[in-house]
C-alpha cells in the first residue's frame, strides 16, 4: 500500500512540474488597454513574441496606457505594467515624451520600444528569457567624455552683454527707450560668483509746442552674488 502511495505521489509531482514548465514554455498573455489611440496593428508586427488577448482576465500581464500634454505642446506616455498569475506582484511603470516636433512614425517606435523594455522583466522570468538578447547603443562621443582634458581660455568665466532701443511717436506723442547691461560669472566645484550692472532710460512726450509735456525716467542696478562650498556636499 505504501508503495502505490509513494508512486501516486511521484507521478503527480511530475505532473505538477510538467505542467509548471509548460506553462513557462508558453508565450506572455498580453492585453493592451490603451486609453488614447495607439496604433495595436504595427505593435503586435514589432512584439511577435506575446500572445495579445482580448480580455483583461485572460492575461498575465496587464499594460494601461495613457498621456497627457507637455507645456511644450508634446505628449507623456505612461505605461503601467501590471502582473498577474505567476507574474503576481511583478509591477512597473514606464514614460516616454513625444516631442511636438515628432512624426507618428517616430511615437511608434518609441512606444513599441518602452513596450519592449517593459516585457524583459516578465519574459526573464519564463522558458523564452534564454532568447533575449540586450544589446547597448553609445550615444555619439559618449566614449569620449572625460578622456581629454579641456583648455578652457576664459577660465569658467561667462560673459553677457545686451544693447536695447524703442522708438515710436507720431505728432502728438513721442517716446523712446534705451537699456543696456553686463554680466559676468564664473562656477567651479568649490566657487561661485555672477555679477551684473543695467542701466535704462525711458522718455515720453505728450501733445507739441507750449502744451507739450514730457517726462523722463532713468534706472541703474548693479547685483552681486558670490557663494563658496563648505565641503564636497555643500
Amino acid at each position: 500500500m505504501k508503495q502505490y502511495l509513494f508512486l501516486a505521489f511521484v507521478l503527480f509531482s511530475l505532473s505538477l512540474s510538467f505542467s509548471q514548465v509548460e506553462k513557462n514554455n508558453k508565450k506572455i498573455r498580453v492585453f493592451l488597454d490603451c486609453q488614447s489611440y495607439c496604433d495595436q496593428d504595427f505593435i503586435k508586427r514589432e512584439i511577435p513574441f506575446v500572445d495579445y488577448v482580448n480580455d483583461r482576465f485572460q492575461s498575465n500581464v496587464f499594460i494601461l496606457s495613457n498621456h497627457q500634454v507637455t507645456g511644450s505642446g508634446g505628449r507623456e506616455y505612461k505605461l503601467q505594467f501590471t502582473g498577474r498569475e505567476i507574474f503576481t506582484g511583478v509591477n512597473d511603470t514606464l514614460s516616454f515624451v513625444r516631442q511636438a516636433t515628432a512624426t507618428d512614425d517616430e511615437e511608434r517606435q518609441q512606444m513599441v520600444h518602452t513596450l519592449k523594455l517593459g516585457l524583459v522583466k516578465y519574459l526573464a522570468r519564463t522558458e523564452q528569457g534564454k532568447n533575449v538578447q540586450i544589446t547597448f547603443k553609445e550615444e555619439e562621443g559618449g566614449a569620449e567624455i572625460g578622456t581629454e582634458e579641456q583648455h578652457d581660455p576664459w577660465n569658467l568665466w561667462v560673459f553677457n552683454a545686451r544693447l536695447n532701443g524703442y522708438l515710436n511717436g507720431d505728432r502728438n506723442y513721442f517716446s523712446n527707450s534705451f537699456s543696456t547691461g553686463f554680466s559676468a560669472a564664473r562656477i567651479t566645484e568649490k566657487f561661485k560668483t555672477t555679477t551684473s550692472v543695467s542701466y535704462s532710460v525711458n522718455r515720453n512726450r505728450f501733445g507739441e509746442g507750449e502744451d507739450a509735456f514730457e517726462f523722463s525716467n532713468e534706472n541703474y542696478r548693479a547685483n552681486n552674488t558670490t557663494v563658496w562650498a563648505l565641503g564636497d556636499h555643500w
